[in-house]
């Protein structure tokens, strides 16, 4: 955890980024599940 700190305070979101830039099938899913269902149901679609 030490190791994380400094990075995970200047950006809070850099699972979620890190998992986007992996092309992860569910992004959102590396946060915790009450902040992911609501990314997952609310998601801006592309088409």
């Amino acid at each position: 955890m030490g190791l994380f700190s400094p990075f995970s305070l200047k950006n809070p979101h850099w699972s979620y980024q890190a998992a986007l830039a992996l092309d992860k099938t569910e992004p959102s899913w590396v946060l915790p599940a009450p902040y992911a269902h609501w990314l997952e149901r609310y998601r801006v679609s592309g088409d």
